[in-house]
């Protein structure tokens, strides 16, 4: 059992401390209150946020269940994060190059 906690607490923690977490939800946050000002009431917002829990949730447990169907070798994801990497790099270049 302490293991499945420190488990989830690390995971919790990546989660929380990825910089990319913070700008996505800051832009989500100021994106719905520009186009649904409903969103400013306290229910709303709760309601939101349960939800997008159990979206991301869902997301890790539908993951999760495919890769325990269908396990795949750390080589090949060593590599796809790679090449993630690469494309992303790439694509940032392009949009440094395009707004100057």
């Amino acid at each position: 059992m302490r293991k499945a906690v420190a488990a989830a607490a690390l995971g919790a923690a990546l989660y929380v401390l990825n910089p990319a977490f913070v700008a996505f939800w800051f832009s989500t946050a100021l994106t719905l209150r520009a186009t649904a000002p409903t969103i400013a009431l306290l229910t709303h917002r709760i309601c939101f946020a349960i939800g997008a829990s159990i979206g991301v949730g869902a997301w890790f447990a539908a993951l999760r269940e495919l890769l325990r169907r269908h396990p795949f070798p750390l080589p090949i994801a060593h590599r796809m994060a790679q090449g993630m990497g690469i494309v992303l790099i790439g694509l940032g270049a392009y949009l440094m190059v395009k707004r100057l």
